[in-house]
């Protein structure tokens, strides 16, 4: 289920990765999530599943032979350390059990330990982003055609609604703060201690420590994907790889020319959490 983002005031974050690099931000964070893998969607149920490595599904695996060396990371300081704006604490706490179900962590009683908390806003540290040059993307899908015949593929082949994406990009992290920025009764001292005791005995892959009275950090054991851009393959009828999106947008450089970048698919209208299903 998607969670909806969507409201009056921007958000810096959501603004960032959706204006500015045209991602899509999943609602659970993934590490199956990396460039060169593929997601499929559905126009008509508006649903995304994860369908695994391009070059298991390519006629010609043996010529694909981009690999990690031909990826790129880069940091982005636009989006660290920058809190979001603050959202109802029933809101705040779906996306805050999405992201402790991406490393591993699901803690029943999660609302109980905010009772007393009606807004709440989240930053990221260490975000990183990995991707990998369009154009020498495109160069290794000259003349390659997906498998007709593998049943991973059948509702893509059979449905004119069905999309087949290849991320091009992911934005990471390990580490995020949860703050507590309004509370019901003003008056309450907040009491972090009961969370954090139930996180540590559940001995999971996340570790959290109160940074402030307001304030609680986590930080996982590895970077996970939390928001990815791709592009959509543009197929035949034999499923040859016909067409990358085309080219439409014009990047001014500080040296007076233009970079080309090629259009970015995002999976809903208004701003949203993605689920991404098996």
């Amino acid at each position: 289920m998607n969670i909806s983002l969507h409201c009056k005031e921007k958000d810096p974050i959501v603004s960032v990765l959706r204006e500015m690099v045209k991602a899509n931000i999943v609602r659970v964070p993934d590490a199956r999530l990396q460039p060169l893998t593929l997601i499929e969607f559905s126009e008509n149920s508006q649903t995304a599943k994860y369908r695994g490595k391009v070059e298991y599904i390519l006629s010609k695996p043996e010529t694909f032979s981009l690999d990690s060396d031909d990826f790129e990371e880069t940091g982005m300081p636009t989006l660290r350390g920058v809190p979001s704006r603050s959202v109802n604490v029933d809101l705040g706490l779906h996306i805050l059990a999405g992201f402790l179900k991406g490393f591993k962590v699901d803690i029943s009683g999660l609302k109980g330990h905010f009772s007393q908390a009606s807004q709440l806003s989240f930053c990221f540290s260490s975000v990183k982003r990995i991707w990998i040059d369009n154009f020498l993307l495109g160069k290794h899908l000259v003349s390659q055609s997906l498998s007709k015949e593998n049943p991973v593929l059948a509702t893509l082949f059979s449905s004119k609604k069905s999309k087949l994406l290849l991320i091009d990009s992911i934005i990471t992290s390990n580490e995020f703060d949860v703050m507590l920025t309004e509370f019901k009764d003003r008056t309450t001292n907040f009491e972090l201690s009961p969370l954090l005791k139930e996180l540590a005995s559940l001995n999971a892959g996340i570790k959290a420590k109160k940074i402030r009275d307001n304030t609680i950090s986590f930080e996982g054991e590895a970077p996970l994907s939390f928001a990815f851009t791709c592009l959509e393959l543009v197929l035949d009828e034999s499923g040859r790889i016909v067409a990358l999106p085309p080219v439409r947008k014009q990047l001014p450089t500080v040296f007076g020319k233009q970079l080309q970048e090629m259009d970015k698919t995002l999976l809903s209208e208004t701003p949203q959490l993605i689920s991404v299903s098996e």
